[in-house]
């Protein structure tokens, strides 16, 4: 008789790194990453971030699926808390509204919306 799978061996790794690339992408519109001053590439700060998503328990995932609001909102408050302060941890964090190089569009992120 086959064992039954544990929750971990259902969780799949690329969303995480999805989650990552996303929340970074979003964050970059208006913020840099540095480490001692200098800039963080993308690739680093989504690589630390999905190692850090990747962390959160399958339990405290579980709850984001829920049908209650309630704790389902306060699981993505938490959630979205201790990933903030493992990047503020990690990175040192700045406004960086020029990233987009105004509106011309010749910045990586493209022109403003």
């Amino acid at each position: 008789m086959a064992s039954p799978r544990k929750a971990s061996d259902r969780r799949d790794p690329q969303c995480a790194a999805l989650f990552a690339r996303d929340i970074v992408k979003a964050l970059r519109a208006q913020i840099g990453f540095r480490r001692d001053g200098e800039a963080v590439e993308d690739a680093t700060v989504q690589e630390f971030l999905r190692a850090a998503i990747w962390e959160i328990s399958v339990e405290d995932c579980a709850v984001l699926v829920g049908i209650d609001a309630t704790p389902r909102d306060a699981a993505k408050r938490d959630i979205s808390k201790r990933l903030a302060e493992r990047l503020k941890a990690e990175f040192e964090i700045f406004h960086a509204p020029a990233f987009r190089h105004g509106d011309s569009g010749t910045g990586p992120l493209g022109p403003r919306g």
